[in-house]
């Protein structure tokens, strides 16, 4: 048995890599939680309801302090929105602008319809379909959380890539700070009609876009 001095010389590196070694793999497991990727295209079903926290913002287009937080509503608001949650969206002004893409499998004319939520500091938006607007104005202030209901969005013919913008355009009086934020419960999609064959062969889109 060696002397505690000469012990202590092999204990404390055995003890620094050791740490160094359990901090490496800490380091990798936070590193490793990225966040989430669309990478299959959305179902086009006849009747499809695609959450917002599925479709992702466009972080290329989305200004970089605009970003998408899932908020739970199980414990507060049970049943009022899909799935008991809703994106919310961190525009901080007049003119911030959330980019949301809509990549389907295939092309198709699509009743859309969209559920939004309301709230004591939220403002007012314009909300258009590939650069189409079709709601002018829309105010998502309340005085307590609540949800608009589907709102129609008209029909319309999409292709493959497709975008929701979501714009701000002011607030509402009574609207507390930050008075700009909004958010999205999702996209109800009904197909009207459906594409050629020839589009139908299109290999299905796969997306690059993120959760932030």
């Amino acid at each position: 048995m060696l002397p505690f001095k000469y012990e202590a010389y092999f204990l404390v590196p055995a003890i620094l890599v050791g740490t160094f070694v359990l901090r490496g793999v800490f380091l990798n497991e936070v590193h490793d939680q990225s966040p989430i990727e669309v990478t299959q295209p959305l179902p086009v079903d006849p009747s499809s309801f695609l959450n917002a926290q599925l479709l992702g913002i466009d972080s290329e287009k989305t200004a970089p302090h605009i970003r998408a937080t899932l908020q739970n509503t199980e414990g507060i608001l049970p049943g009022v929105f899909v799935g008991d949650d809703f994106q919310w969206y961190s525009t901080a002004a007049p003119e911030d602008t959330v980019h949301i893409p809509l990549y389907l499998k295939r092309a198709g004319e699509f009743e859309i319809q969209a559920q939004f939520a309301r709230s004591s500091d939220f403002g007012v938006v314009e909300v258009s379909l590939n650069g189409e607007v079709v709601i002018p104005e829309l105010n998502l202030y309340a005085p307590t959380a609540a949800s608009t209901g589907l709102l129609p969005l008209g029909t319309h013919v999409l292709g493959e890539n497709n975008s929701i913008q979501i714009k701000i355009t002011g607030t509402d009086p009574d609207s507390r700070a930050p008075h700009y934020q909004c958010a999205l419960d999702g996209l109800s999609l009904t197909q009207v009609s459906a594409s050629s064959p020839a589009e139908e062969d299109v290999a299905a889109v796969r997306t690059e876009s993120k959760e932030r």
